[in-house]
């Protein structure tokens, strides 16, 4: 919408902990969620394991239907369209951006590929990963 607008009026974006891949596409530095290559204490390795197993069947792998795209798109958007799936795009002309996301967060791996994508792209980029192992933020949620 910012650039399609060119009002201008937008001077930084902010995303917290977000999901940039509904379509679940694989891009130039984003090649699915994968265990293997994520990094952990021992402490944590069990639990972490468990969640990404339970969010890759969550997110299209062997139950075949993606959670976010239920969630969020309600078939209101298709999946691949760069609104819900902004990793998709080549990221021309973005406002700077703060990227804030957990190390431990199931979408650590697309959130890292947005972030080299928008470095790619030219954009300002901050970006700060949190580094414990449960959300360090609390967003209230109220019904409506």
């Amino acid at each position: 919408m910012y650039r399609e607008e060119r009002s201008n009026m937008v001077k930084m974006q902010v995303l917290l902990y977000p999901a940039v891949n509904i379509a679940g596409r694989e891009t130039e530095f984003f090649h699915g969620m994968n265990p293997e290559k994520y990094h952990c204490s021992k402490k944590h390795e069990k639990v972490i394991k468990t969640m990404f197993s339970m969010m890759s069947g969550m997110m299209g792998g062997q139950a075949g239907s993606n959670m976010l795209e239920e969630v969020y798109l309600q078939g209101r958007l298709e999946k691949e369209h760069i609104y819900a799936s902004p990793l998709l795009d080549d990221m021309h002309d973005l406002p700077p951006t703060l990227l804030l996301f957990g190390e431990h967060d199931f979408l650590v791996f697309e959130d890292f590929a947005y972030a080299r994508t928008l470095q790619k792209a030219g954009t300002a980029l901050k970006m700060v990963v949190y580094r414990e192992p449960a959300l360090p933020i609390r967003l209230a949620w109220a019904p409506g």
